[in-house]
């Protein structure tokens, strides 16, 4: 199914494609480290509340349009090869990103400051929804079917990396020249810079045998999109109920963990990207080790278990970093338990994902229906747990979590015994 290539032959392929998902997400997660300038500077003269709640909408209107990209991108990966889809999301990020480095704030342009920054978020949201299924999908279908999970899980790990290097960027101009309106821009740029290299480097590997072996055999669908949304509606379900909970809890780390350490829990900038950066740099190191555990018991039972364990364990985690009264023992302690949920149940995550689908609609069936469960709830965790937080505790966001992995149980048990949904 994903073809018999032996993992050292495919080592080139891996690198572009993993250097290529830093990269991705690495632009795209620019926009949380800085979410605080970013509203002072597009959103002035509105209270700290109110800042922070348009800077985490236009922060989710980027995912909500993953969904939009996933069609797009979905649809040419099957149709025209992975290679090009994935080579036009990068490029498609790296000039948003450049447009985002160099756009004028609200005192220099007005209400085309924040209209602008929307239309860019969206530009962002529309690439990374070609790119984090898309690499998978290129890894595994060049990859040997002996260490698929593995190799899953190194994708995810990518990802993370790509956020951990935006929070490290953010430290390194926060340290040396402080964050002004001027100096968060250094870090788009450099995105730019990356983002085109890894075009020139995707430019130079090769379409995977998988692919290439549809098209040989003539069996690339016509309307791929019509085709999943006709006959593959319980399979779509499945793996938007897998992406709620795994994107929920990831991006209460990536997308909100700065804001609240700095905004909720008096933090300093420097303090709260060195917890940030902790979470971050644990989960990378843990994803490829429940990769490895996943494969021995099963992505399913795993993931279950992972649910199980979120909505057991979540609620102290927070409550560890809310009640730390500066105790940053305590802060590490909840952080890491955070990091072990959020790894523990992303590491099985693609390629459960992409087993669910054949061949001829794997880009497009995932890249659609993960991106509908990252922007109903990994894009909008930021803002629903900024509210909560506001309105409820400071622990409410975990209650969120919760939800998310309790509906992941419900949907999976429901499509799996009595519709027989089963992965590939």
């Amino acid at each position: 199914m994903f073809g018999g290539y032996d993992f050292d032959e495919t080592t080139l392929f891996l690198e572009i494609s993993l250097l290529g998902s830093i990269v991705e997400y690495y632009d795209f997660g620019l926009y949380a480290v800085f979410a605080p300038v970013i509203g002072e500077l597009f959103f002035p003269s509105l209270s700290d509340f109110i800042q922070l709640l348009l800077t985490f909408s236009v922060f989710a209107v980027g995912f909500l349009m993953r969904p939009l990209g996933g069609l797009i991108f979905g649809y040419m990966g099957d149709k025209y090869g992975r290679k090009r889809a994935l080579n036009l999301s990068i490029i498609g990020m790296a000039f948003a990103t450049l447009t985002m480095g160099l756009l004028p704030g609200y005192n220099e342009i007005g209400i085309f400051a924040p209209l602008i920054l929307l239309v860019v978020r969206m530009v962002q949201g529309l690439s990374i929804g070609g790119e984090g299924t898309g690499s998978a999908i290129f890894i595994m279908e060049h990859s040997s079917k002996g260490n698929l999970t593995f190799i899953g899980s190194l994708v995810m790990a990518a990802n993370m990396f790509g956020t951990l290097s935006a929070t490290l960027v953010g430290i390194v101009i926060n340290n040396i020249y402080g964050l002004n309106e001027y100096n968060w821009r250094a870090g788009f740029i450099l995105g730019t810079v990356l983002g085109l290299f890894c075009s020139y480097l995707r430019k130079k590997s090769n379409e995977t045998p998988v692919f290439t072996s549809i098209k040989n055999d003539n069996k690339i669908s016509k309307n791929p999109i019509r085709t999943i949304l006709a006959s593959r509606r319980k399979e779509l379900l499945l793996v938007v109920a897998l992406a709620c909970v795994s994107t929920s809890v990831a991006y209460s780390i990536r997308g909100y963990l700065n804001t609240f350490l700095m905004e909720i829990m008096g933090y300093s900038i420097a303090q709260a990207f060195q917890f940030t950066s902790f979470c971050l740099l644990a989960m990378i190191v843990m994803l490829p080790l429940f990769g490895a555990v996943a494969e021995k018991l099963g992505q399913r039972r795993f993931l279950q278990i992972c649910a199980v364990l979120i909505i057991l364990m979540v609620v102290p985690a927070f409550m560890l970093i809310a009640n730390s009264s500066n105790d940053v023992t305590k802060t590490y302690l909840g952080l890491l338990i955070l990091a072990i949920l959020g790894s523990s149940i992303s590491a099985p995550a693609y390629p459960y994902a992409i087993r669910v689908f054949p061949p001829e609609l794997r880009y497009s069936g995932v890249a659609l229906s993960w991106n509908i469960g990252n922007a109903l709830f990994g894009g909008t965790t930021p803002f629903i747990a900024t509210v909560l937080v506001e309105r409820v505790s400071v622990i409410a966001p975990a209650y969120y979590l919760i939800a998310t992995a309790v509906t992941f149980l419900v949907i999976t048990a429901v499509l799996t015994r009595r519709y027989r949904v089963e992965v590939r």
